[in-house]
């Protein structure tokens, strides 16, 4: 089974901007999902960067809502933090520091690295300075 770690990046490009090649991209993962050939992970803080786009989104109050409705029941397992080891945090923070990278960015590919999976993400200027280390795809 393939492992994509997504960032909010991406749940901010798929529900909330509505960008058509994310959208393209969500339905193949949906695919692959309901044939039980890969699972969407995300840490749990990753709601809390999807609920500060919606914050400063241009949508009114109601369509807020719906989209946030839409959010939780998406396919995504949002783990913890401390389902993972906490004693990998200063690999992430060492690792952070050499790509020159903001911690939580690296933290996401570090988890698809330690689950053999791929991170998926919107940040281009992240994924520059990363894409060396592997599993990573950027759109």
């Amino acid at each position: 089974m393939k492992n994509y770690v997504i960032d909010a990046s991406v749940i901010v490009a798929i529900f909330i901007e509505k960008d058509k090649e994310s959208k393209r991209i969500y339905k193949r993962l949906i695919a692959e999902l309901e044939n039980n050939k890969a699972q969407l992970l995300a840490p749990s803080f990753a709601l809390f960067e999807v609920a500060n786009a919606l914050r400063y989104s241009k949508e009114d109050r109601w369509p807020v809502f719906d989209i946030w409705d839409l959010i939780s029941r998406a396919p995504i397992h949002y783990y913890n933090y401390n389902d993972l080891n906490i004693s990998y945090f200063p690999s992430i923070a060492l690792l952070s520091r050499k790509l020159g990278t903001a911690f939580y960015d690296t933290y996401y590919h570090y988890i698809a690295m330690l689950l053999e999976g791929t991170f998926l993400t919107r940040d281009r200027a992240y994924f520059n300075k990363a894409k060396k280390l592997g599993n990573i795809q950027c759109f």
